[in-house]
Formats: structure tokens, C-alpha cells, sequence
């Protein structure tokens, strides 16, 4: 294989992996855009429960509380999810040589979900 072989393929797999690199934080872009918006309704969602409880009579508290934990459970597993997602993104944002991508593409760091 000549030298300029060698350097065509080195720099085709350069560009694969930035095309690659770029694709993964489109994905975990949109993921994290998705989950926030879910997230959000489904707080939304148990307040509004939470409201309509207070406002209705006190009868069948038992399955009010059951429905009212499948609510919560449901926040809580998106809540894991998100956070996980943001924290992959945020560390691709400080690894080699995904920064450089992210620099480019002006991509900043995500806060965790932390709304009760």
C-alpha cells in the first residue's frame, strides 16, 4: 500500500467517525428534548390529579393513593432515564475528540431533571 493510500484512509475514517460522532449527539439531543417534554407533561398531569383529589370528596382514598404511585413511579423512571441520557451527553461533551465536535457545533452542557 502506498503512502497516500494509507493517508486517504486515515481521513476517511476521520470524517466516518465525526459524521458518527455528530449523529450520536443529534440522537442524544433530540432524546433529551423528548424526555424533558414528557417529563414536564406528566408533572403537569399529577398536579393536576393532586388538584382534582383535593376538590373531590375523600372517598376510595385507597385507590386514589394507588393511581397517585403509578403517577410518581412513572415520573421517577423518566426522571432516571433523562438524567441518564443527559449525563452521556454531557460527558461526550468533555471527551476526546467529541469536544472539538461539540465546539464546533456550539453544544453546551444539560442540567439534570430535579423538579419534584
Amino acid at each position: 500500500m502506498s503512502l497516500t493510500t494509507i493517508i486517504l484512509l486515515i481521513i476517511v475514517a476521520m470524517v466516518g467517525y465525526v459524521i458518527m460522532a455528530y449523529k450520536r449527539f443529534l440522537s442524544l439531543r433530540a432524546s433529551i428534548d423528548s424526555y424533558s417534554t414528557a417529563l414536564e407533561s406528566k408533572l403537569k398531569h399529577r398536579d393536576t390529579f393532586i388538584a382534582t383529589r383535593v376538590e373531590t370528596s375523600k372517598d376510595n382514598t385507597h385507590a386514589w393513593e394507588e393511581e397517585r404511585t403509578k403517577i410518581d413511579d412513572a415520573i421517577q423512571s423518566d426522571r432516571r432515564y433523562y438524567n441518564a441520557i443527559v449525563r452521556d451527553y454531557n460527558y461526550r461533551l468533555e471527551s476526546f475528540p467529541d469536544k472539538y465536535i461539540a465546539k464546533k457545533y456550539h453544544y453546551t452542557p444539560r442540567e439534570y431533571f430535579s423538579k419534584d
